[in-house]
């Protein structure tokens, strides 16, 4: 019984050593490939995905892919284009992406064209891909999704997210159903007020009597 005991140890011992062994830096490098700083992620939140989306998905999203280049998700710049690597993370000036919004190569300009991307820009994707390229979009968008940069630019322009306005009212063109030639005084009659619930006589003086007013209403007159 002894021996048979001792044996069952030594094997629940080998059974322990031969655990496989997994290294801490392969853990941590997964982590630091999946896990943004919140100063990468609003970094990229604020600098680079409106860029992408007004610069670059045009022509490179899922419905096209110019130069076989998809920006529009992390896989995609990871993948690269025909022309090679687009963005090497960590090494700006290898980086077929800055070297091509910089205008280095003539026959290689991004975005296609369009006017040159301004200096500050081109600071921000350097450091961008300096600071190791952190992008958080590990999905790529639907074909048919729009996105919520374009979404928010258009509801911009929406009558109602305009600033208030006090423009100059428009002149009256006809004066023949107005004594004045303004409409003050009309409005002034017709709109009760907090202050004066009916017409005064300083308003409706040169207008036509209740009998007219109500004959002209009534399409007789």
């Amino acid at each position: 019984m002894l021996r048979m005991m001792q044996r069952g140890r030594r094997g629940r011992q080998r059974s322990t050593n031969c655990a496989p062994f997994i290294s801490p830096r392969i853990g941590s490098a997964t982590l630091a490939a999946t896990t943004l700083t919140q100063e990468q992620a609003n970094f990229f939140e604020t600098k680079i995905r409106p860029l992408l989306a007004g610069e670059c998905h045009e022509c490179h999203d899922a419905k096209k892919q110019k130069g076989g280049l998809r920006l529009d998700f992390r896989d995609g710049w990871k993948k690269g284009g025909d022309s090679g690597d687009t963005i090497i993370p960590g090494n700006p000036e290898k980086s077929l992406l800055l070297k091509s919004i910089r205008h280095d190569d003539p026959d290689l300009k991004m975005p296609s064209k369009r006017p040159k991307l301004s200096d500050a820009v081109i600071a921000d994707f350097e450091r961008w891909i300096a600071m190791g390229a952190p992008d958080p979009r590990d999905q790529p968008a639907k074909p048919d999704t729009v996105p919520w940069e374009k979404l928010l630019a258009d509801r911009k322009t929406w009558r109602s997210l305009q600033p208030i306005r006090n423009p100059p009212p428009p002149a009256v063109k006809n004066t023949a159903w107005s004594n004045t030639g303004r409409c003050t005084g009309w409005i002034s009659c017709a709109t009760p007020t907090a202050t004066a619930a009916r017409a005064t006589p300083k308003f409706a003086s040169g207008f036509p009597d209740r009998k007219n007013m109500l004959a002209r209403t009534r399409g007789l007159r």
